[in-house]
């Protein structure tokens, strides 16, 4: 959900993508290494409100809610909740295919 909203906001930078250009709620998701497809069909029961400003993102899952300290390394999310942190990349599906090829750089 939160990089849905990071590739819509980025979708409407002017001159930054092609025009053809329509951003899906489709994402394949690593957390800590392991692999999920998400239909965006999927993110339907979720609510919640979020912006990059925003260091916590509280989530309602149905009646519950679910409350997440929320920043960026590199192209990934760190995620903690409930005392754990947990590394979370997620990616269109059409880059996902070639995330094997990608190389963890360090940063300069």
């Amino acid at each position: 959900m939160l990089d849905v909203a990071r590739g819509k906001a980025a979708a409407g930078i002017s001159g930054q993508l092609a025009a053809s250009f329509r951003p899906t709620a489709d994402r394949v998701v690593l957390i800590d290494g392991e692999r999920f497809e998400v239909a965006g069909e999927a993110l339907a029961p979720l609510g919640g409100q979020w912006s990059r400003n925003k260091l916590f993102f509280e989530a309602r899952i149905g009646a519950d809610s679910l409350t997440v300290a929320v920043r960026r390394q590199g192209s990934a999310w760190l995620l903690t909740a409930r005392g754990a942190t947990h590394r979370v990349e997620v990616l269109p599906p059409h880059i996902a295919r070639y995330r094997h090829h990608m190389i963890d750089k360090a940063p300069p």
